[in-house]
């Protein structure tokens, strides 16, 4: 049967290639192809030899055809060679030179011709499928001497494609053909492995130069092609390399060297993989080896994979081929112990274990030795590294080094006493700062103490901590790998050692300060950060307490945690500390500028995270330094710098989870008395500890009320220091003033009791009163008034026993709350402030008024006298030379009159509103012809504050008469659409407030800007009103007071 269908297949198919034998055409080719199209491998077999003979016919042709009909030709062939086996040498030799020759340039064999991409493809495919269908004999064969000039010439001609085409399937083809070509795949015995890398060894420079320019040069050119040029480069370097395979070819070579005529021409060819050969190989293949490894930080993980695997092949197989490039192998596979791509990391450490498998127990030293040794060289190479380098090769440095301090382990305390002092100085020029962001010094702390004591800082929007700014790098995932060296530092070295080296590195220069307990901060965290020690965990524990208790001591000294951080404090510090180079740091520097300010406080910063951290480290151990820390803390958790408050705040959560407190507020309480004596003692030297009042701040800011009564004395020395210094230090103190008036509204929260819904009825009962009634109780008022009073008009109610009055006011006193006393004597300090030439005082005392004034809410028989006091210096502020001062006047005003009511109502009336009426009507002119940019300045802003004021005082003082005639008149001055929008929207809402209060009046001004028809009087008696709009005449007005008078939400009186 299967010579029946042989016979078939045969007859089918001869016609076919005598007529592409007499043709040559791409129709012929064609008609052959799918005549073999599915045509089962055996009968391929038989037929190869006859299908094949009209092809390499028309290949041998003299005459030139059409690039097309070639690519037909060497693709019908590819499919041929892939399913049949190639036995017989001649034609193998005869289709391999041919298609060597089709991709050569006959004036230059060494170039590739120029001819089209697609046939070079189709080309370079067929010989990758002749290759892979040859059997033994044939490879035996190719690799012999005598065919070393073909074997040559392909490889050149694959390696050119390889590296010069762009097309990338033409690359991958062409390096598929070098890889096929190792033979990597075929598992052939020791003595034909000798004999392929004894061939391929003539062509090791060439190949090893172009890989590796492949590799390294164009990044751009695709994962696909370097990850297989590597495997090619793994492949070729381990055949020709092997230390296995070189011993035998050496040793053949001895055996067989009295055979060998010296004067054959293609012997001498044959590369002799000797001692000298071998030597000087690596040598020169350490160039090679050093260019490869720069993909070591490739983007792609199967490129990364890709040269760890070829490191690690190298290492293990050519260790002594390739000895002087050991370092630089074994360099890849430590650095990507830490690599983002788990795979990556595992096959490094894969790597490293086999490595340290095959050395013996003589040669484990050396490497210890050569693992040191190239620690020691990162160290001294790491800061011009990181200078010169992108980010990602920088990445790689540092992975490089926390890997060799991993693999070191124990052994990194006799590096340490040797070398430390380089290593550490090395990683305190890294981590160099930026101090140039000027937004550093400037935010400002938004952490309230109300409800801001919860232990998960990381959740609270306000808690903002430090981010660090590098000189030299910009990826976090550095400063990760740098962090991580250093806890690797603590973990496997001497803790006492590391920090007596890093502290002694901290007192050579003010610059290295905040690297270096950057340092010192996480060598202490790595301490703990890994399980499993073998020391005795008592001693360790012992030893780390007594470190760390030595290390509070260095951060709490003044010349690290008292510095000037903003230029306020500047001057006071140097008066305080002549000659001193605690705290002023221009005496340290010589320096003034912002990056000076941003240098202590990013030091500040980290010494706080640092105290955060040892309280991590030893937990409850820590109770006996809380003590020590527990008030410099909150000293500087109370600092007015963002960063700063916020760096204690997240320390301060810390310590309270250490020491197992459940908040701030409660580790605060249960210190108290601690931190109310230190304050104390604190305040009698007040020239020496100026930050002492903040302490008592961040206490009333994160106590509840049983506080109180231990502050007592304390607030009243604070009262008596203001008193004292009021000039230079009123802002300090009035900030503690201002916190403990916070905290007592919040302590004791004012009753709304019921005299504001009695007078909302009064003033609904009045509003609905007859015409007739209202007139004859005017008149009987004005009788009153005039002294006209009889017996009848006297009632009980008017009588006032002066005993009862006398008795009660003896009472209030002795039940007075202690809070009260103390609001009045803020309230009187306040008053003798208001008039300080400092804005920013002078803003934060009328914000202490305000507060004030909540928290006496319910006490109306104190506060109303308090008022009265501080009422002149209040009221001269709505003539302040500074607006924000005077809009935050208006604000506290609007709580007063919901505080007291009516008792400052004609206050108001006679020194307030003409103020602002005055001011509106003045800078109505200047808005109203203003630009755009306009709604962005405080004079916009105060304008809309003060509009706002007036509607809300209409309504509270129930104001009438010229009166709220002058505020009408002010008011629908704004409606004009000449006036800024924020300032139109404002004066309309304003206006719908007003028509509830005069509503008539109102109507008058808005028909005195705009009418629609014309009003008559409904008597001969009424004279007309004159408007100075005219009937239908449209206005700047027009649409506001139109959009006003058909509002829903618009009600008349």
């Amino acid at each position: 049967m299967s010579s029946m269908l042989k016979s078939g297949l045969f007859e089918r198919l001869r016609p076919i290639c005598v007529q592409l034998t007499r043709e040559h055409t791409r129709e012929n080719v064609s008609a052959l192809s799918k005549a073999l199209n599915g045509l089962e491998r055996k009968y391929m077999q038989e037929l190869q030899e006859y299908v094949l003979f009209p092809l390499r016919i028309i290949l041998k042709q003299e005459k030139k055809y059409g690039e097309e009909l070639y690519v037909d030709i060497y693709q019908c062939m590819e499919y041929v060679l892939s399913r049949s086996c190639v036995t017989r040498w001649d034609m193998f030799l005869d289709i391999f030179n041919t298609a060597c020759m089709a991709l050569s340039d006959p004036r230059d064999p060494s170039k590739v011709p120029d001819l089209s991409e697609e046939l070079k493809l189709a080309v370079v495919q067929m010989l990758l499928s002749l290759l892979k269908s040859s059997d033994f004999n044939i490879i035996e064969n190719l690799f012999a001497v005598g065919s070393l000039p073909v074997l040559g010439h392909a490889v050149s001609m694959l390696l050119n494609l390889a590296d010069q085409e762009r097309l990338r399937p033409l690359k991958m083809a062409a390096l598929r053909f070098l890889i096929e070509l190792c033979q990597e795949d075929r598992n052939y015995c020791t003595s034909m492995r000798v004999k392929l890398g004894d061939t391929l060894a003539s062509f090791l420079p060439g190949v090893t130069i172009t890989l590796g320019r492949l590799i390294s040069c164009d990044t751009h050119q695709g994962q696909a092609i370097i990850q297989t040029a590597l495997d090619l480069l793994t492949k070729y370097m381990r055949l020709v390399l092997d230390d296995v395979l070189v011993t035998e070819s050496q040793s053949k070579t001895k055996h067989q060297g009295h055979n060998v005529k010296a004067n054959s021409k293609l012997e001498s060819l044959v590369v002799q993989r000797n001692t000298d050969w071998i030597k000087a190989t690596g040598s020169k293949l350490a160039v090679i080896v050093k260019q490869v490894t720069k993909v070591r930080s490739h983007s792609s993980w199967k490129v990364r994979l890709a040269l760890v695997d070829w490191a690690g092949n190298m290492l293990l197989h050519c260790r002594g081929s390739l000895e002087e490039s050991v370092s630089d192998l074994l360099a890849v596979l430590v650095g990507r112990l830490g690599d983002d791509y788990p795979k990556v990391a595992t096959h490094s450490r894969q790597g490293l274990d086999k490595f340290a498998a095959s050395l013996d127990g003589k040669q484990c030293r050396p490497l210890v030795e050569m693992l040191e040794e190239n620690l020691y060289g990162l160290s001294m190479s790491l800061p011009r590294q990181m200078n010169t380098t992108d980010e990602e090769e920088k990445l790689f440095v540092v992975q490089l080094l926390v890997g060799y301090l991993e693999l070191l382990g124990d052994q990194i305390d006799s590096l340490m006493l040797s070398h430390g002092r380089k290593l550490l100085m090395s990683l305190v020029q890294v981590l160099e700062m930026d101090y140039s962001d000027i937004r550093i010094v400037e935010e400002r702390t938004t952490i309230t103490g109300d409800g801001a004591s919860a232990l998960n800082p990381d959740t609270s929007p306000n808690v903002l901590p430090l981010r660090k700014y590098f000189k030299h790098f910009n990826d976090t995932r550095i400063y990760k790998q740098l962090q991580q060296a250093c806890q690797c530092l603590g973990h496997y070295g001497s803790t006492p050692l590391l920090v007596d080296q890093v502290l002694d590195i901290t007192h050579t220069s003010m610059a290295y300060r905040p690297q270096a307990f950057l340092i010192l901060n996480d060598i202490i965290s790595g301490t703990t950060e890994k399980t499993g020690l073998p020391k005795d965990s008592s001693v360790a524990d012992e030893q780390r307490r007594s470190t760390i208790s030595m290390l509070v001591e260095e951060y709490l000294y003044p010349g690290n945690f008292y510095l000037v951080t903003t230029a306020t404090e500047k001057s006071g510090k140097q008066d305080q500390l002549p000659g001193s180079t605690l705290r002023a740091i221009t005496l340290v520097s010589n320096e003034d500028s912002v990056s000076v300010y941003n240098r202590n406080i990013v030091l500040t910063c980290v010494l706080l995270e640092g105290l955060g951290i040892f309280a991590k480290v030893l937990g409850r151990s820590y109770l006996p330094l809380l003590m020590q820390t527990l008030y410099p803390l909150l000293e500087k958790l109370g600092d007015n710098t963002a960063v700063i408050s916020t760096s204690a705040y997240i320390s301060l959560c810390n310590t309270c989870t250490a020491c197992n407190y459940s908040s701030i507020a409660e580790l605060i309480q249960e210190n108290a008395d601690y931190l109310v004596n230190a304050i104390s003692l604190r305040l009698r030297h007040f020239h020496d500890n100026q930050h002492s009042p903040l302490v008592l701040k961040v206490m009333l800011q994160y106590s509840n009320s049983d506080l109180l009564t231990l502050i007592d004395d304390t607030i009243q020395e604070i009262l008596d220091v203001l008193d004292d210094h009021h000039i230079e230090q009123a802002v300090l103190f009035m900030g503690v003033l201002h916190e403990l008036a916070k905290a007592i509204v919040r302590w004791f929260p004012t009753v709304k009791s019921g005299g504001t819904a009695d007078k909302q009825e009064s003033e609904q009962s009045n509003k609905g009163t007859p015409l007739l009634p209202f007139i004859l109780n005017y008149c009987e008022q004005k009788r009153m008034a005039s002294g006209d009073v009889t017996e009848d008009d006297i009632t009980d109610n008017d009588v006032i026993d002066e005993t009862d009055t006398i008795h009660e006011n003896a009472k209030g006193d002795n039940s007075e709350p202690n809070f009260i006393k103390f609001l009045k004597q803020v309230m009187m300090r306040c008053k003798h402030l208001l008039s300080s030439h400092n804005a920013r005082l002078r803003i934060l005392v009328l914000d202490t008024i305000s507060q004030a004034c909540q928290a006496l809410a319910g006490h109306t028989n104190e506060l109303l006298p308090l008022l009265h006091e501080v009422w002149v210096p209040f009221s001269t502020r709505f003539i302040d030379e500074e607006k924000l001062v005077i809009k935050k006047a208006l604000e506290v005003l609007s709580v007063m009159i919901c505080t007291s009511g009516d008792f400052l109502k004609q206050r108001v009336m006679k020194d307030v509103l003409p103020v602002i009426t005055s001011f509106l009507d003045k800078q109505s002119h200047i808005s109203s012809h203003a630009g755009q940019a306009y709604i962005y300045t405080v004079s916009c802003r105060l304008q809309q504050q003060a509009l706002q004021v007036l509607g809300s005082l209409t309504k509270q003082l129930d104001l009438s008469g010229s009166c709220l005639d002058k505020i009408l008149c002010v008011c629908v001055s704004y409606l004009s659409s000449r006036q800024p929008k924020p300032l139109q929207q404002v004066a309309m809402e304003i206006c719908k407030q007003l028509a509830a209060v005069g509503g008539d009046g109102l109507w008058l001004h808005l028909t005195d800007l705009y009418r629609e028809e014309e009003y008559t009087p409904p008597h001969p008696i009424f004279s007309p009103v004159k408007f100075h709009s005219r009937v239908g005449c449209r206005n700047e007005f027009t649409d506001n007071v139109f959009r006003l008078k058909g509002s829903a939400n618009f009600e008349w009186t």
